[in-house]
């Protein structure tokens, strides 16, 4: 009765114009038959073999229908309460699992194994209609004109303005998301768009926690010379370090495209200039300070005995000659070549010290005048006292 029942309905899904069956065994195996067609060739056969497994075979190259007539899904199982997978008759299909959830077409419960290719569609501008990798289906949010999934991973649309408009990928969690390798986390983007390297709580846009205190910790740029760049932390030495390597190569600061400053290998720093020179500070403009300290030679040796002071005579004729003071370089020079602070306020200070030296030597010659002076007023009223004893 069974294999009758089996017979009929294969003759209502294919619908043959004349209906051949063959039932019985072929080489032990049980076999049934359906012949159509004008030529009544095989059409399609059933096979159950004695190692226990079971075909349907299609023999003409034609497909394999099976319709829904007055029942709701085909089940797939062991027994007749043993079903555990079933196929809707809307095109739902649920393995290990009979609970028919309408908002799915494939629902697996348990582990998948998955080779080859997959092929996802992009984000849609209905919503809950997008394609994707989701938590939760009806959890997304409107960007671009497209519905994005606040925990998901897929495509979505973007235009840059430019000929290269496409599909980019994008990942998505409400409150942040974890990037992880090695069993440990690398990066954490917060709820908030705060990124963290090697920290779970960043601070900042950018926060970067260094795992050790050397170069290879930190931030390191490397550009198409390999010249590399890094900046880290010494925690031990209580540095914050910015080094870079290769030959000769200078850190330049650029401000608004223009180079601020620039500091060489030797440790020179240019500010205002990309022109090296010797000194450890280079400054193309004016410079103000609350306070400047040099450390330079003075000249306290002026008031040693042995040295030379010029008679007033000597540096008259040399302010004849040349027109500025003997050791002081002339206005031209100045123009040329600037100043050195230290030299020059050391210059100065000895040139104050010798005119010190000319005031005492004028003080002691002014001293002596007074003096004869004195003297002459004596002499002065001694000879009018005599005048008037003479007269008298």
């Amino acid at each position: 009765m069974k294999s009758l029942l089996l017979i009929v309905l294969f003759f209502i899904a294919f619908r043959m114009n004349a209906q051949v069956t063959e039932l019985g065994s072929k080489t032990g195996h049980g076999i049934v038959k359906l012949y159509g067609g004008s030529d009544n060739a095989s059409v399609m056969q059933m096979i159950k073999f004695n190692s226990g497994n079971a075909h349907i075979d299609v023999m003409d190259g034609k497909d394999l229908h099976l319709n829904f007539y007055q029942g709701n899904n085909i089940f797939f199982g062991k027994g007749n309460t043993g079903a555990h997978s079933m196929f809707t008759k809307d095109g739902r299909l649920f393995i290990n699992t009979l609970t028919n959830n309408p908002n799915y077409n494939l629902t697996v419960n348990g582990h998948s194994s998955f080779k080859g290719t997959l092929v996802m569609g992009s984000a849609s501008s209905i919503e809950e209609q997008s394609a994707g990798i989701t938590l939760y289906k009806n959890d997304n949010f409107l960007f671009d004109g497209e519905y994005l999934y606040h925990y998901g991973l897929g495509f979505h649309k973007f235009d840059d303005g430019s000929s290269l408009n496409g599909d980019n990928i994008y990942m998505s969690g409400y409150f942040g998301a974890d990037i992880f390798t090695g069993g440990k986390n690398r990066m954490r983007i917060t709820q908030h768009g705060k990124v963290g390297i090697g920290s779970t709580t960043p601070t900042s846009k950018l926060f970067i926690k260094q795992s050790s205190e050397n170069n290879t910790s930190g931030i390191s740029i490397q550009d198409l010379a390999s010249r590399t760049i890094n900046i880290y932390g010494e925690g031990s030495a209580g540095r914050q370090v910015i080094s870079t390597t290769g030959t000769n190569n200078p850190l330049a600061f650029i401000l608004n495209g223009t180079e601020a400053m620039r500091l060489d290998h030797k440790g020179n720093v240019s500010i205002g200039s990309t022109t090296y020179s010797d000194y450890k500070l280079s400054v193309k403009g004016k410079i103000r300070a609350n306070e400047v300290k040099v450390y330079t030679g003075w000249a306290d040796y002026v008031f040693k005995s042995d040295y030379y002071l010029r008679p007033l005579s000597e540096v008259e004729k040399h302010i004849q000659e040349k027109g500025h003071l003997p050791d002081v370089p002339s206005a031209k020079d100045v123009k040329e070549n600037g100043v050195n602070v230290g030299e020059t306020e050391s210059m100065l200070l000895r040139k104050i010290e010798e005119l010190t030296l000319y005031i005492i030597e004028q003080q002691k010659e002014i001293n002596s005048l007074k003096e004869e002076k004195q003297q002459y007023k004596q002499l002065l009223e001694r000879i009018t006292q005599l005048e008037k004893s003479l007269n008298h």
